[in-house]
């Protein structure tokens, strides 16, 4: 049975506006590591919380639209390609690529489990897909499911303590998945706080939908979205 989460606000943080968020991950207390998409536009940034700074480190060809990434051990990290069936790997200490691989069909969402020395891959649809984290082989395939319906859309994903944290995509919704089961455990929706903050066409013409998790601690998240002003540090419980 899935049950509603509860979201609370804690502060928000400036952010890049015109940045496609894709895929976020936490690489040091004060310092996030930033995918963003969109054919010409597809970018590698790092974000300084502390100093509210952004620098571009990789910009992509003009035929590649990069989406979610993750960091695997933080030694490197792996970004997927929208629909050019394409994964890279990358050193996180110099940014230098490692290995490209190939896979079927488009790439979302990304997330490494270290409990499982796996990763887990959203494709748009309802299905997980569970990975070699060294070569990026196909291990299985997972329906994710409520009450034996698929829920579609799974994108952006945070691992956490044997939990994927998804947004939905053209939602204001975030899932708790049990991975190896398939089964969606809790959703928070975010509209209330969303609204608050006036994170809407009206206020924001370009802005587009919620995607970016980076856990912080216990139940602590730093949330956003494509196109957001802001950054929202919540606690989801």
């Amino acid at each position: 049975m899935v049950t509603q989460g509860k979201v609370q606000l804690i502060k928000t943080l400036p952010y890049k506006k015109n940045l496609y968020t894709q895929g976020i991950e936490r690489i040091s207390d004060n310092e996030l590591i930033i995918s963003g998409g969109r054919y010409g536009e597809s970018t590698i940034v790092t974000y300084n919380l502390l100093e509210n700074k952004f620098e571009t480190k990789i910009i992509f060809s003009s035929d590649f639209f990069a989406e979610g990434l993750t960091l695997v051990k933080d030694e490197t990290f792996w970004l997927l390609s929208f629909k050019e069936e394409t994964a890279i790997q990358f050193s996180l200490t110099d940014l230098s690529k490692l290995k490209e691989v190939s896979y079927e069909g488009q790439g979302w969402g990304i997330a490494y489990d270290k409990q499982k020395h796996c990763l887990w891959m959203t494709n748009g649809g309802h299905i997980l897909q569970k990975r070699d984290p060294d070569n990026f082989e196909l291990i299985k395939e997972i329906s994710i499911e409520v009450d034996h319906v698929p829920i579609s859309r799974i994108n952006e994903l945070e691992y956490v303590d044997g939990f994927l944290y998804s947004n939905i995509w053209q939602t204001n919704k975030i899932i708790k998945i049990s991975p190896e089961q398939g089964t969606v455990l809790k959703v928070y929706d975010l509209s209330e706080i969303m609204e608050e903050l006036h994170l809407n066409k009206r206020f924001y013409p370009d802005i587009d939908f919620l995607n970016g998790i980076a856990h912080l601690q216990q139940s602590r998240f730093l949330l956003t979205g494509k196109l957001f002003p802001l950054m929202m540090e919540v606690t989801l419980d």
